[in-house]
């Protein structure tokens, strides 16, 4: 999508029509979701508007539709993000964390806690709220272990920028499988899945 202003031009990669983009990033999505603890390369993309990082507008991009309800957080929404994604996704901002489909996190330290978003119910589990967290990196951070479905034994993560209380809040999200939210964390380049059934172990030593 070009925006009429010409001081803003976010391009998807010339070799790459947007079609095959968004199945790129849908399949490097669902990766990282069914083999939580991998980091999954997000497909390259020019420019991004700011603050949003290139792989959290690449998810956007390929999540987002006029059929679905979004959730900004303050970081992101900005006139230049919201512009850019109504015009290429038709995406409508605005509604309650607890009314979201998919909620976007570009400052992690600030975000709600994960009991405030949808969490589905017992017949439709499926009817939550997807969050898409905008970290520094993915690495660096402090090491936490995880187990559950696709996850042979244990998996060690380390990403970096979660806020303090995270993984308390994540502990009770795992608790209440199979409803709950799942979350999608993304840096400059790749995604790595917390799908709701994962559990942590302990902080690795």
């Amino acid at each position: 999508m070009t925006l009429l202003d010409s001081t803003m031009h976010f391009e998807v990669e010339p070799s790459l029509e947007a079609a095959h983009h968004a199945q790129a990033t849908f399949r490097a999505i669902l990766r990282a979701f069914s083999r939580p603890g991998e980091i999954v390369a997000a497909p390259p993309i020019l420019h991004a508007p700011w603050p949003m990082s290139q792989s959290m507008l690449s998810a956007a991009l390929c999540l987002l539709d006029g059929e679905v309800s979004s959730w900004l957080d303050p970081t992101l929404r900005t006139k230049a993000v919201e512009d850019f994604l109504r015009l290429r996704t038709g995406a409508s901002f605005g509604c309650h964390p607890r009314d979201a489909d998919f909620a976007l996190i570009g400052d992690a330290n600030n975000m709600p806690n994960l009991e405030r978003f949808r969490a589905g119910t017992l017949l439709e589990p499926n009817r939550s709220t997807t969050l898409l967290i905008q970290l520094p990196d993915l690495v660096g951070g402090t090491p936490i272990s995880l187990s559950g479905p696709g996850i042979k034994t244990e998996v060690s993560i380390s990403p970096m920028g979660l806020p303090l209380g995270f993984w308390s809040n994540w502990d009770a999200n795992a608790a209440r499988f199979p409803v709950g939210v799942d979350v999608l964390l993304v840096d400059r380049k790749g995604f790595l899945g917390l799908p709701r059934s994962i559990r942590r172990s302990a902080p690795c030593s």
